[in-house]
């Protein structure tokens, strides 16, 4: 136990180079703008799905095919907008010798459909052409066997609001060799392999979005340099929810539900990862499986549920890693006593009792400078160490571990809705990390009194100033919510 040991100048250390408040958001993109705002322009043009061939592309006048916008694609002058309308029987392929440097392709009026009617893509493009930058919005994919989506080889790429249905085929999304990609507002269902999957990007930004019945994987990167997933609900993979391999990663306000299968988060190679915020549960393996890391590992604010381990944190590597795990709730509703399933867990794999986080340290010559830092955190469980029996709470707190944490059942609304009941013990009892976790799960401000876990209830605090000193009252306001937690 001489590599797990508490040591106050980490913990100050590395509260002061955590990321400022909003530092992992993604940045506004403006995508409000209308076809309609476009019928004039010269460099737009317009497809209607039944409108028929022999149109000239203009808003009174527009195409009745995706051919025939490929074909205007090539010419001059040069086209940088296209709106669509209605259902088209074809693939949409941008061509190779397109004109244009940046293009937007928009659905008007209820949005557009491609059917790609059995193509391997429903939308793709040619590599090393004129296009640096493509946008794509409120589009409707499917029809197609392998890809709803395939884009490689550019410099920006923003999706919003598209829905996929892969109905089998392999992936709903392919992206290759793209120095920033941004996704939001994406529902995509039933893909073979993966929902989304990603090779050699630069940043990779995902919010507000919905991917179900994915199979093996809900998000798979490869050789990313920033990953940042937020707002997000994953369910429905049979492997893992996201594999991320890139050397940044964040991960803020998402739910992941294994039903059963693996894992929730499968980190690969990060130098700097920062999970906040999230819900995972049921997974058989791990909820967090951070592998192959080094320097900071953040675990804040999240919540975890009946999976087989919560969290399980292996360096492997010559560098040192830092994990630090505040305001998070263990639990395994398989529990039954206070000491029998959640556990922390170092030195080992895990063993076969489900567990709460699992620290596997390198050895003394790989890495003696590992540091847990743990504290206000929220156990329904044992703890373990070296893949021994149970320990007590108390013996390992004794040790220097999580001094002001809780041990209790955190009166989840369901097995499956981890907001908090009234009542809990998380209520009122964690750090106040809101500098750096200014809002939980659901978007709700958190306060100076932070709840523990993902979920942040509002007690109707009233704050009075009377002669200059702050009274804080929680009597005489109602809690206002939806069945029986408040969002």
């Amino acid at each position: 136990m001489r590599f797990l040991h508490f040591t106050f100048f980490f913990i100050i250390t590395y509260f002061l180079i955590l990321p400022a408040a909003g530092a992992w958001g993604v940045n506004s993109i403006n995508l409000n703008t209308t076809c309609t705002s476009f019928s004039s322009a010269s460099t737009t043009v317009f497809a209607e799905g039944l409108a028929g061939p022999g149109g000239d592309g203009s808003y009174a006048n527009p195409y009745g095919s995706l051919a025939e916008v490929i074909a205007r694609l090539v010419e001059t002058p040069v086209v940088d907008t296209v709106c669509l309308k209605g259902t088209f029987t074809e693939a949409l392929s941008l061509p190779y010798d397109i004109q244009t440097t940046s293009l937007t392709i928009l659905g008007y009026q209820g949005g557009a459909t491609i059917d790609a009617n059995g193509a391997s893509y429903a939308l793709s493009n040619s590599g090393y052409s004129n296009l640096q930058n493509l946008t794509v919005r409120s589009l409707t994919l499917q029809g197609f066997s392998y890809a709803g989506i395939s884009i490689h080889d550019l410099d920006t790429l923003v999706a919003d609001t598209l829905t996929i249905d892969a109905s089998g085929a392999s992936y709903g999304i392919s992206l290759y060799e793209i120095e920033e990609v941004t996704l939001k507002k994406i529902t995509l269902a039933h893909s073979g392999y993966a929902a989304i999957s990603g090779y050699d990007l630069g940043k990779f930004s995902m919010t507000t979005s919905s991917l179900s019945d994915v199979g093996h994987y809900a998000v798979t990167l490869d050789y990313t340099d920033e990953a940042t997933v937020q707002t997000s609900q994953f369910s429905g993979y049979d492997y893992t929810g996201l594999d991320l391999e890139a050397e940044s990663i964040t991960l803020n306000r998402n739910t992941l539900s294994g039903s059963g299968h693996y894992h929730g988060l499968k980190i690969n190679g990060a130098t700097s990862t920062l999970i906040t915020n999230n819900f995972v549960l049921d997974h058989s393996a791990s909820g967090v499986d951070v592998s192959e890391a080094e320097g900071s590992v953040y675990l804040f604010n999240n919540s975890f549920s009946n999976n087989k381990v919560a969290a399980k944190l292996n360096g492997g590597g010559p560098h040192a890693l830092y994990p630090i795990a505040y305001n998070n709730i263990f639990y395994s509703n398989d529990s039954q006593s206070a000491y029998d399933e959640n556990a922390f867990h170092a030195n080992t794999e895990a063993s076969e009792e489900s567990i709460a986080l699992v620290i596997i340290l390198p050895s003394p010559m790989d890495n003696p400078d590992l540091v847990l830092t743990s504290d206000y955190n929220l156990f329904y469980g044992a703890v373990t160490v070296d893949d021994a029996s149970p320990i007590t709470f108390s013996t390992w707190q004794g040790w220097g571990y999580d001094a002001h944490s809780l041990t209790g059942n955190p009166l989840f609304v369901s097995t499956s809705n981890l907001h908090l009941k009234n009542g809990s013990p998380a209520i009122d009892k964690g750090l106040n990390l809101s500098l750096w976790v200014p809002q939980d799960i659901d978007g709700q401000s958190r306060t100076t009194l932070l709840d523990i876990g993902a979920d942040e209830k509002p007690q109707g605090r009233k704050k009075t100033i009377i002669l200059g000193k702050e009274i804080i009252s929680t009597q005489g306001f109602e809690t206002v919510g939806v069945g029986d937690y408040r969002f």
